[in-house]
């Protein structure tokens, strides 16, 4: 049976990049991708496909990489991967991800009620270590929560 703490739960579980849908990859999402150092990290990302953001609207400015569309006179963000990072010029920054390092698994970026349910059952068990709370009462709670009911 599907319930919407189920549902939530099943939405933020880490998925395989190849399974991403259309809409997945038309928003930011955390994503786990390998670094040069033979690990992996989880960062801020965001897909960028082909001629879908023009260089002017994104303020990019590298012109080493740009996509340029001759026959339009117009030029686009190349087709990739780009990670959200804090730079010192500006508050945040998008950088390209080259493409050995491109993500691997993704998931949405936590909402609200995922963290709030998450609040709900670690004080949960907590609270079950000294006997003094019910699973059955932390579940109720944290349905309330998925169903945006609390």
């Amino acid at each position: 049976m599907t319930t919407p703490l189920t549902k939530l739960i099943a939405e933020n579980k880490w998925r395989p990049i190849a399974d991403a849908s259309e809409s997945d990859l038309k928003r930011q999402l955390l994503v786990r991708l390998p670094r040069n150092n033979g690990k992996y990290g989880v960062t801020t990302a965001i897909y960028i496909g082909k001629h879908e953001m023009r260089a002017e609207d994104w303020n990019w400015e590298n012109e080493d990489y740009i996509d340029r569309d001759e026959e339009n006179d117009v030029d686009y963000v190349p087709e990739g991967w780009f990670e959200q990072i804090e730079s010192d010029c500006s508050d945040y920054g998008w950088f390209g991800l080259h493409k050995s390092n491109s993500p691997t698994h993704f998931r949405p970026l936590p909402d609200d009620r995922l963290a709030r349910v998450t609040e709900v059952l670690l004080d949960a068990l907590s609270i079950f270590a000294k006997g003094d709370y019910t699973a059955e009462h932390a579940i109720k709670q944290a349905a309330a929560i998925a169903e945006g009911k609390e």
